[in-house]
């Protein structure tokens, strides 16, 4: 009679798995040379093209054609093909990953491996790679744009997309059944980035039966790209060596612009149309738009403690409102007058740090360099949302 011995197989551990899972992920890499190489100088041709082509060159200068990089248009659209790119190169590099390997793991599977070991090597080493790819860009890009002291924050920002989309294609890689599969949906999923981040087409430019005119509607705010271009562009405005100087003091003054100029106006409007509202006995309406003159004088008068609240705002009603209604015009002319007393007062205060920042950098041309070469105009432009005013 014949024994068939048996065999006990202890699989190794979960941290021996991934070693193992990663140390050959890795060495199949090596081997081939052509997407070594590939992975290598993608990234940073990729930068060398797209940069070279947006370099503006300003000829409004003494010295004739000369590039100034706060005169370069492009640079939003060049924060944001980087954040495209980061995207792109993200998934591509990842949605093959699971795919290829499926007949290996099918014969492996009687091992009991852990397949938590399998798709955290596939994750470190494609984070590996993001970090090296989205550098290489960011250092290459922003050397010739001239973008001074930005590369570790560009490259936070690129390195955390390309790894929601380094997640993404691992994604379908685990889930499509073949590779051709994969290059058709990649494009799928990137035009919505493209097309709702933010920077291509305006969120109120959109189809107003779609999406809100008044709101980023809610697949804008389900897009990484617009949360990535949003953080390349307010980091690169706000924290520039130029513009954090002068944030603090110009938030002030673009408060103190819209309540004098905005607000405030609106405001009257609301209590006119009241007015209107009780001469067509229409108390809906009226209330309606009191409730908006409250809501916001309390909230004006929450941020600028020093402004007095109109007494007995909450007794006013339709039955007391021609009482009132000739002391909140009044109201509303003192507020329009202390915001451009503050507003002047910010402006002076403005025109009294360019001063102390002429003395220094020893003057006002050397200034004014710094503002060239940090400070971008067009970009301050679209985050101010200078054009819709």
């Amino acid at each position: 009679k014949l024994e068939i011995p048996q065999i006990h197989y202890n699989p190794p551990n979960l941290l021996q798995q991934f070693k193992i899972y990663f140390e050959r992920n890795v060495i199949s890499k090596i081997a081939d040379l052509q997407y070594v190489l590939l992975n290598l100088i993608e990234t940073p041709f990729l930068a060398f093209i797209l940069s070279i082509f947006i370099k503006y060159q300003f000829c409004g200068t003494n010295e004739g054609i000369k590039y100034i990089f706060s005169k370069n248009v492009n640079i939003p659209v060049y924060l944001f093909m980087t954040v495209i790119v980061a995207l792109f190169i993200g998934m591509m590099v990842s949605a093959e990953e699971i795919i290829k390997d499926r007949r290996i793991l099918k014969r492996e599977s009687f091992l009991n491996l852990s397949s938590f070991s399998y798709y955290n090597s596939k994750v470190l080493y494609l984070l590996l790679v993001s970090a090296y790819q989205t550098m290489a860009f960011v250092i290459v890009g922003n050397t010739i744009l001239k973008i001074k002291g930005m590369y570790i924050s560009y490259w936070i920002i690129l390195f955390s997309t390309a790894v929601f989309a380094n997640i993404l294609g691992l994604i379908i890689s685990d889930n499509m059944k073949s590779v051709v599969s994969i290059y058709i949906i990649i494009p799928i999923l990137l035009i919505p980035q493209i097309l709702f981040g933010g920077s291509m087409i305006k969120f109120d430019k959109l189809n107003r039966y779609i999406t809100s005119q008044k709101y980023v509607p809610l697949i804008g705010d389900i897009m990484v790209s617009r949360w990535a271009y949003e953080a390349l562009a307010v980091h690169q405005y706000v924290n520039n060596k130029y513009e954090r100087n002068f944030y603090h003091i110009g938030r002030q003054e673009s408060n103190a612009y819209y309540y004098m100029n905005v607000l405030v106006p609106e405001l009257e409007s609301k209590l006119s149309l009241c007015n209107i509202a009780l001469k067509e006995k229409n108390i809906f309406k009226f209330y309606y738009n009191l409730n908006i003159i409250k809501k916001e004088l309390k909230k004006m008068t929450d941020y600028y403690v020093e402004i007095p609240l109109y007494e007995n705002l909450d007794s006013i009603n339709h039955k007391n409102f021609d009482y009132h209604f000739q002391y909140i015009t009044i109201y509303f002319e003192k507020l329009k007058k202390y915001f451009s007393k503050k507003l002047d007062l910010i402006l002076r205060n403005k025109d009294s740090l360019i001063r102390k920042l002429e003395i220094q950098y020893g003057s006002k041309e050397k200034l004014q360099n710094l503002k060239n070469e940090y400070y971008n105009e067009e970009l301050a432009n679209i985050v101010m949302n200078k054009y819709d005013r």
